[in-house]
């Protein structure tokens, strides 16, 4: 992770402070490995989790313990910034046109909750970002159709990570 921030320049946005916040959408432990590389730039930078991340999930991100599956011999940087809450199913704004919606349900390995954002692009619609979508494509979809189309303003794209749910099984 941390070669890939150096050759995006990633790396330097975050010791420059031109990236205002961490979002992590869920607790498993790939969402949470990319961590401490983002710590060693800017240990002050806020973290946005969805309400729900367990006391491990949390003292982990408070640097007071590795992963089980830590391999690197760095010691952990703790976090310094502010620790931030998406309370579930309410949008929270975080900037004109950006959303936060925590979803509030079981997902695999006895972890609670996903969340994802939102976009709204002018004269184009609403797109929407999220980590796994254990929520469920449906659910991401109908929920950007409902709030956020007071205007006609069509769902126009959702990114996600490796895990699609199409519907609920």
């Amino acid at each position: 992770m941390q070669r890939r921030f150096e050759e995006t320049g990633v790396a330097g946005m975050l010791a420059r402070g031109e990236i205002d916040f961490l979002f992590l959408s869920h607790e498993h432990l790939d969402h949470l490995w990319g961590l401490q590389a983002v710590l060693r730039h800017r240990p002050d930078i806020s973290v946005r989790v969805p309400a729900g991340f367990s006391e491990t999930a949390l003292a982990f991100i408070r640097g007071e313990h590795a992963p089980p599956t830590r391999t690197e011999v760095a010691p952990l940087r703790p976090h310094a910034g502010h620790l931030l809450f998406t309370p579930p199913d309410t949008p929270t704004v975080l900037y004109p046109g950006c959303v936060a919606v925590a979803f509030d349900l079981p997902i695999l390995l006895g972890i609670r909750g996903e969340q994802s954002l939102y976009f709204r692009v002018r004269d184009k619609g609403t797109v929407c970002v999220t980590g796994c979508c254990h929520q469920t494509v449906t659910t991401l979809a109908e929920y950007a159709l409902l709030p956020m189309s007071r205007r006609n303003r069509p769902f126009m794209a959702c990114m996600a990570g490796c895990i699609w749910r199409l519907s609920e099984c």
